[in-house]
């Protein structure tokens, strides 16, 4: 998976205890949409 080739290619380790749910959208199109507006309020 993507997450995988980060942690190996970039020596990261994941907080799996520490992850939130952020927002619930059960449509793929506006979930993506959703991720990208909070990925750049970043």
């Amino acid at each position: 998976s993507v997450i995988t080739d980060h942690i190996i290619n970039e020596n990261h380790s994941i907080g799996w205890d520490e992850i939130k749910i952020l927002d619930h959208e059960p449509h793929y199109f506006k979930r993506l949409i959703s991720e990208m507006i909070f990925i750049k309020n970043q």
